[in-house]
């Protein structure tokens, strides 16, 4: 891999993101306390807000309306504590392994309030090229995007 191509990887790899999501009346069950699958909703929340950080010069949702999709191929989480209505989440998120065609976020999510860790989780992802029907190289694909 060219030195260039390593500085890259290397920089999408440094970077850490913080996003923060209020847990809403939707997000809960009878008893006021998050269902699980909003779990993953958050985990997207950061997961968006960390693209953002990368392609400044491509927001997010410039990049759906170009069809480039972002999709799961595995998901991973492991739930420490439950949240409850009107919480703020603090989703951390970072990228621990860039592949040819994938890569792999780290997540962690914790109340704002007193910091305590509610669940943690990798997410391996793809991009593809809607209009083309194609996979896409992950360090081709930021290499074009990135400021």
């Amino acid at each position: 891999m060219s030195s260039s191509r390593e500085e890259l990887k290397k920089k999408l790899m440094d970077i850490e993101d913080t996003a923060e999501v209020t847990v809403r009346f939707s997000d809960v069950d009878a008893g006021g306390i998050v269902h699980f699958r909003n779990y993953l909703i958050y985990l997207d929340d950061g997961f968006v807000h960390l693209i953002n950080f990368f392609t400044c010069n491509a927001p997010f949702k410039d990049l759906v309306h170009r069809e480039i999709f972002f999709p799961v191929r595995k998901v991973d989480i492991a739930y420490e504590h439950s949240a409850i209505f009107g919480d703020i989440i603090v989703v951390k998120s970072k990228i621990v392994h860039i592949g040819n065609t994938s890569f792999t976020f780290y997540h962690e999510m914790f109340r704002k309030e007193n910091m305590q860790l509610l669940a943690k989780g990798n997410c391996v992802r793809l991009i593809v090229d809607g209009k083309q029907s194609k996979l896409l190289n992950i360090l081709d694909f930021f290499s074009s995007c990135m400021l």
